[in-house]
């Protein structure tokens, strides 16, 4: 799976980019690849961000610690850092 962009052309001029989630598989006859749009997150300019932050918190469930950690790191460009451990602090409290 992975996330695409497709872009249009209106009738104005303007030029429209829209966000998907794909996923290419294997036509069972005709031997080659084909995309299966999943999901439309919709037009750019209109983007539920904060939708995107809930599933992509949601689905970090299935994966380990150390995983979302090297996940972290690539997205944000720092790759010398490395998860090493995680221990309970007790309760927050607030002032």
């Amino acid at each position: 799976m992975y996330v695409r962009t497709n872009t249009r052309k209106n009738k104005d001029g303007s030029v429209v980019e829209y966000i998907q989630l794909a996923h290419n598989r294997r036509h069972p006859t005709k031997k080659y690849s084909v995309t299966d749009v999943i999901y439309t997150f919709g037009r750019r300019d209109q983007l539920d961000v904060e939708a995107i932050k809930r599933l992509i918190k949601s689905l970090s469930r299935f994966i380990s610690p150390e995983d979302a950690a090297e996940l972290q790191a690539n997205v944000s460009g720092v790759s010398d850092l490395k998860f090493v451990a995680s221990r309970p602090a007790g309760e927050a409290f607030i002032l």
